[in-house]
């Protein structure tokens, strides 16, 4: 399963957000090359963690967190407004029913190549999942530029603009929008052959619904 991650139940998980944060950075900086910012703590926190991000988070075998991934609204400064507007065409898309999914990242230590695609296909469909669920229309996203032919066969996708090449790790990325619907849902299950629902949420014992006094009376 996919923990899903929000405002009202991150206490749950501040370790697990914790050890997230680490292999952000692991995954990232020693596995793909990236160039970026780093606490003293050796996490990865940009200003797009906002304390309402919502995150996907796959837990390894050991109970380390070992892929994930966040969306954010589009209506607030997010990655692809404020860091790679260049990348989108007229500016990022904007709107109440679009988030922006950023930070997907699978670290490849000790996970096989079908291990690591399975991990990342299931993040994929719990996001795809939590969309539906939430009324979310669609969601923009920075991948590199070989994930976009997959993106187009899962889900209906465009360009938001022209590739560029990054010299941090020698790839070029291109920023796209795609609709998260339940046709595309049926792809995602049908590429990653698991057809049950991944996402899971869990509420703290607060949320939980107090029993009727009057019922349990009679």
């Amino acid at each position: 399963m996919i923990h899903v991650v929000t405002k009202q139940n991150r206490e749950l998980y501040s370790d697990a957000l914790e050890d997230m944060f680490k292999m952000r950075y692991r995954a990232a900086v020693e596995e793909m090359g990236w160039r970026i910012d780093i606490d003293e703590n050796g996490r990865d926190i940009d200003e797009f963690d906002y304390p309402d991000t919502v995150y996907m988070l796959y837990f390894n075998d050991d109970g380390s967190v070992g892929a994930c991934g966040r969306l954010n609204p589009s209506t607030r400064p997010h990655l692809l407004s404020e860091v790679f507007p260049d990348m989108c065409e007229g500016g990022a898309p904007q709107s109440e029913t679009i988030y922006e999914y950023s930070r997907y990242l699978v670290e490849r230590k000790g996970k096989s190549q079908k291990e690591f695609m399975k991990a990342w296909m299931l993040i994929t469909q719990a996001v795809n999942e939590y969309c539906i669920e939430q009324g979310i229309h669609s969601v923009s996203w920075l991948a590199r530029k070989r994930l976009y032919g997959l993106s187009t066969y899962l889900w209906k996708t465009r360009p938001l603009g022209l590739p560029k090449y990054y010299e941090d790790d020698q790839k070029e990325y291109i920023a796209a929008i795609s609709k998260m619907d339940q046709d595309g849902l049926e792809r995602v299950r049908k590429y990653s052959k698991t057809f049950e629902p991944v996402a899971s949420y869990v509420l703290p014992l607060r949320f939980a619904e107090k029993p009727d006094p009057l019922k349990i009376a009679s």
